[in-house]
């Protein structure tokens, strides 16, 4: 598996689209391990994952990141302010409270200047093809297109169900539910009014309380070739160092 910072295409599809990482979590899951760093500085064999994140974003074109951000910002600040990579425009932006992912994103987007917004989840590492998923978006004419993997056990996530190229509904983790299937990949194309209608509530969850209210068939689904680990927990996150040491 070729892994974030691996991938360096010759692409320059991004551009022109803002990139907006959400990484406001508080990691409870990886205190015992990594208690004094957010989730997006946690080191993946040896680099931190943000670096590792702008080194893909940039293999595509990326030329203008914003930092959606919250617990431990001070640390995700002085960690961009020590050396952000060259050619890259990095701007933070600090919630003023908890506003769950969608409230996040909805925040960041005051920041951005593009349309659409490329927004992903700062705890996956990815193998995933930018420039066709943002090709499937200017193609399927819907407002928000997401990204999915195949897993082979759908349950620990929650389900995707696909038709086709669009997303026919979403299903909440359920451990009865064993098998393969498609999870979301936690990363997104938003057209600025989809963002705009993301409602101004308490903390809404960008999965659940946004695109889960979205109707049947109105968000595009990008599967090609999509592979991915999250480090959100102290077994992936193990898992996640010994993919990128191995280089596969």
């Amino acid at each position: 598996m070729k892994t974030v910072g691996d991938l360096r295409p010759m692409a320059r599809c991004l551009e022109k689209t803002d990139v907006v990482i959400l990484a406001g979590g508080q990691g409870t899951r990886l205190r015992s391990v990594v208690s004094d760093l957010p989730k997006i500085l946690v080191p993946i064999a040896g680099r931190a994952m943000l670096d590792r994140l702008f080194d893909w974003l940039q293999g595509f074109g990326a030329r203008r990141v914003v930092l959606a951000l919250g617990h431990l910002s001070d640390a995700v600040e002085r960690h961009v302010a020590a050396g952000a990579p060259a050619g890259l425009d990095v701007v933070t932006v600090v919630e003023p409270r908890p506003l769950g992912t969608g409230g996040a994103l909805r925040f960041a987007a005051n920041a951005c200047h593009s349309d659409p917004i490329l927004a992903l989840n700062g705890d996956t590492l990815l193998e995933a093809d930018l420039c066709a998923f943002l090709d499937l978006y200017r193609r399927a004419g819907t407002r928000v297109s997401l990204m999915c993997a195949r897993t082979s056990d759908a349950a620990r996530y929650g389900r995707v169900e696909i038709d086709g190229d669009r997303i026919a509904g979403f299903y909440e983790k359920d451990a009865s539910q064993v098998g393969p299937g498609f999870v979301s990949a936690g990363v997104y194309l938003f057209a600025r009014s989809a963002i705009a209608a993301i409602p101004d509530s308490s903390a809404p969850s960008l999965e659940r309380d946004v695109l889960g209210a979205m109707p049947g068939g109105s968000i595009a689904a990008f599967s090609q070739g999509v592979r991915f680990l999250d480090i959100g927990t102290p077994e992936s996150l193990a898992e996640a160092g010994e993919v990128v040491r191995k280089g596969g």
